[in-house]
């Protein structure tokens, strides 16, 4: 693990990741103001999403290399993607309230961006 390289399954899932926050900003929740988040956390959330990037495109550990037991992996994160996906697809049908935002998706938890792939808010 840690071969540096370029890695096609990491961009992958920036692309996944960064499509629904692009049409987030054009849509984002009534009612949401960026003034109530907390300047400490924003700013580990950026060092931690700047980290990610670099991370997941220099590694080409990630890259698909064939059935392993690191391919289970690879179906975890793939199917939390989904989850992440579907959960956004819902949102934008919605009616786009900040009740809709940090509503449950199935069983998934109260928040389901907290527990899916992390997004920009």
């Amino acid at each position: 693990m840690g071969h540096f390289g370029f890695s096609y399954i990491g961009l992958i899932f920036l692309v996944l990741l960064f499509i629904p926050n692009f049409f987030w900003t054009k849509r984002k929740p009534q009612g949401y103001t960026p003034q109530k988040e907390n300047s400490i956390l924003l700013c580990f959330e950026r060092v931690g999403e700047t980290l990610t990037c670099v991370c997941a495109l220099c590694f080409s550990d990630l890259n698909w290399y064939g059935y392993s037991v690191w391919t289970w992996w690879l179906v975890a994160a793939a199917l939390l993607m989904l989850l992440y996906e579907l959960w956004w697809i819902r949102y934008f049908r919605s009616e786009r309230k900040l009740n809709d935002f940090y509503s449950s998706f199935s069983v998934v938890n109260p928040c389901p961006l907290t527990s899916t792939p992390c997004t920009s808010t």
